[in-house]
């Protein structure tokens, strides 16, 4: 046991007197008086967001101009067949080729 105590001489290293008893309470008044910030979810750089943002605007508008191309496209088709039939049979032509294949 005089090993023990004289090794700390010869070492030059001496525990303070309450220092684990002062310790714990130093060590908490230090986390208390912290801040605590919630670190965010998800970091993204404001530039990279902006670019998001305008590629999903270029994507919504890309679908929505096809979709109302398609609606003016089969519009037009309609209007060119409607050209070349003549105005009795138009009522027949127009049942077959666009009420009916609509039902089905």
């Amino acid at each position: 046991m005089s090993q023990k105590t004289n090794s700390h001489k010869k070492l030059g290293f001496s525990v303070p007197e309450n220092y684990f008893s002062t310790s714990k309470t130093q060590i908490l008044d230090v986390i208390r008086n912290e801040k605590s910030t919630a670190p965010p979810v998800l970091h993204f750089k404001p530039w990279l967001l902006q670019l998001a943002a305008v590629f999903v605007l270029a994507l919504a508008t890309t679908w929505f101009l096809r979709q109302s191309n398609e609606k003016f496209n089969s519009f037009d088709a309609l209007l060119l067949d409607s050209l070349v039939i003549e105005d009795d049979d138009f009522p027949d032509w127009y049942e077959e080729n666009y009420v009916l294949n609509d039902i089905d």
